[in-house]
């Protein structure tokens, strides 16, 4: 595992991360349990995540879940349409994967994945892959 100063995680990564059932659990939670690096998520990646728990009424619960385990959200303006757009442009990723990886670039962030093609997307732009 590399290890990174700053790492940006996208929704695959949080999803393992809150959900036991998940294949790739034990490894987010292992990341963040050997690392005491700061965790950022941009805010379309957080709703994208908390989409899945308002029915229930639990995004307050999961963001104070996300926030005990190190994990926030990184500044709405962290990364401006026009770096969003040449990320979806130069990586043929979908946009909420494209705003991960144009978050990471613009914080000089490593990136906590388990999404294959935003993996390749970020290796392919120099993003160190944290996860």
């Amino acid at each position: 595992m590399t290890v990174v100063a700053r790492v940006v995680a996208d929704a695959s990564f949080l999803i393992a991360l809150l959900n036991p059932a998940e294949t790739h659990h034990g490894s987010a939670v292992a990341y963040l349990a050997q690392s005491n690096h700061h965790v950022a998520v941009h805010p379309v990646t957080l709703a994208e995540v908390l989409v899945g728990v308002v029915p229930a009424h639990q995004e307050e619960s999961l963001l104070s879940d996300l926030e005990s385990a190190g994990v926030s959200s990184a500044p709405p303006d962290v990364v401006d349409a026009a770096a969003m757009a040449r990320a979806r442009s130069t990586s043929g990723l979908k946009m909420p994967e494209a705003i991960v990886l144009a978050t990471a670039l613009a914080m000089s962030a490593g990136l906590a994945t388990f999404d294959d093609r935003l993996r390749s997307a970020a290796q392919r732009q120099g993003v160190t892959l944290a996860v």
